[in-house]
């Protein structure tokens, strides 16, 4: 079973480990940009940094946050304000699709929860069709061709809020 907890003080070594994971690239971007964001995010007041946890042990990190904190004006237009960015990464690799999924729809759930965010988004590298597919059966749908400065070619995915 799947489920997101907050990242605690206890977890900084853990997240180390998984930013030097070489399959990081694929699902969120250099460990470098991730490290930024997850920076930028912990001085803001409205990220959700988690946990993933499967069967209570920790396997990945979770983040969404302010769209417009992550990309400023330099966002896609189909990406409005309001709009609350999601990146997941699951280190265990045999389960990571299944699990990503599972996460990525966990996060978006709370963001609608806990925020009036009018949709979630995701920027997925297009080198990265499983990425893609993973936030497609979270609920995502593709809408255009993005560069993004760290990642380059991107798709933007986007769950708009449930009515």
């Amino acid at each position: 079973m799947i489920r997101l907890r907050p990242a605690q003080g206890a977890d900084r070594f853990r997240l180390r480990r998984w930013l030097d994971d070489p399959a990081l690239p694929l699902w969120w971007g250099t460990s470098s940009s991730v490290e930024a964001e997850i920076a930028m995010a912990l001085e803001a007041h409205n990220p959700y940094l988690t946990i993933i946890e499967k069967d209570a042990q920790p396997v990945g990190i979770a983040l969404a946050a302010d769209a417009a904190m992550l990309g400023g004006v330099d966002r896609p237009a189909t990406v409005e304000a309001g709009t609350y960015a999601i990146d997941v990464f699951v280190a265990l690799p045999e389960t990571r699709a299944a699990d990503s999924t599972a996460a990525i729809a966990l996060a978006a759930a709370e963001v609608f929860a806990t925020s009036f965010a009018i949709a979630c988004c995701s920027l997925v590298s297009i080198k990265s069709e499983p990425v893609a597919r993973a936030y497609e059966r979270a609920g995502f749908t593709w809408r255009e061709i993005w560069h993004d400065r760290y990642r380059g070619p991107c798709w933007v995915m986007l769950l708009p809020r449930p009515r």
